[in-house]
């Protein structure tokens, strides 16, 4: 992907018009899909541009699909499960690990449910990540003993829209 391209897709998503919404919900998902999807396509110096404008003046947050914190009718699929890993990617930084890491198992139970490769996922974005997402990322994967979304703080609950995960605390 050349640069020139990359950066007027960048600028083809950011003015899309549903985004003066500035937040993140059903009604401003596909733009930032897109975003995720330029994101994984670039090169290191096309991500690092990407980092460099983020978050470009909005809440750009895809809920953990498969929880209680996903919008009504939030689906589960492979693209949205691909995007919210990689929004972990995109970070500039992390103030906090444990923001990062409280998603991963119910990230890796749902593309299971879904038939997806979890694992190639997780090294896929990990290799996109900066090196302190890259760490978690890694390391969260490496250990033998991954917890399950139970494990990770996570409860099964009955909602409108079906099973969804919700953290205990």
């Amino acid at each position: 992907m050349a640069a020139v391209p990359s950066q007027r897709r960048l600028r083809a998503i950011l003015g899309d018009p549903i985004l003066s919404l500035t937040v993140l919900d059903q009604r401003t998902e596909e733009p930032y899909l897109q975003l995720c999807d330029l994101f994984m396509e670039g090169s290191d110096k096309q991500r690092d541009h990407i980092r460099a404008g983020w978050p470009y003046g909005r809440e750009w947050h895809v809920p953990v699909p498969g929880t209680t914190v996903d919008w009504r009718g939030g689906e589960l699929s492979e693209r949205r499960i691909r995007a919210c890993l990689i929004s972990e990617a995109i970070r500039p930084s992390v103030p906090d690990s444990r923001d990062v890491l409280v998603g991963f198992p119910v990230m890796y139970w749902a593309a299971n449910q879904l038939g997806m490769n979890a694992d190639a996922l997780f090294h896929e974005v990990a290799m996109a990540a900066i090196p302190e997402v890259r760490q978690l990322l890694l390391g969260w994967m490496s250990n033998p003993h991954r917890q399950t979304p139970e494990e990770g703080g996570w409860r099964l609950v009955d909602t409108l829209d079906g099973p969804r995960y919700k953290l205990r605390w």
